[in-house]
């Protein structure tokens, strides 16, 4: 699979694992991937990562799917385009 743009959610500016977020950082994981369970995930729209989200930071992520199921994708790394909180526009969106 070649790489792709994608949409990812944080609570704040740090990823689950304590990592700071930086623009330009690519991050990687090892071992077996499996959605939902372990990798450096992405939806191609940001209306579906909207349903993981943990927080209202969204990012914009350059990724290589090594796996897809219908509205995200795992990786082994994740690359940070651009991070920018949300949280009012997420407010009036609902």
């Amino acid at each position: 699979m070649s790489d792709m743009l994608g949409w990812h959610f944080t609570n704040g500016r740090r990823l689950r694992d304590g990592q700071p977020l930086e623009t330009g950082t690519t991050y990687r994981v090892g071992g077996s991937l499996a959605l939902c369970s372990h990798g450096l995930h992405a939806s191609t729209r940001a209306i579906d990562a909207l349903k993981y989200a943990p927080g209202s930071v969204l990012c914009l992520v350059e990724v290589e799917p090594e796996a897809r199921d219908a509205d995200k994708v795992v990786s082994r790394s994740r690359r940070l385009l651009k991070a920018v909180n949300v949280d009012r526009e997420l407010r009036l969106f609902a």
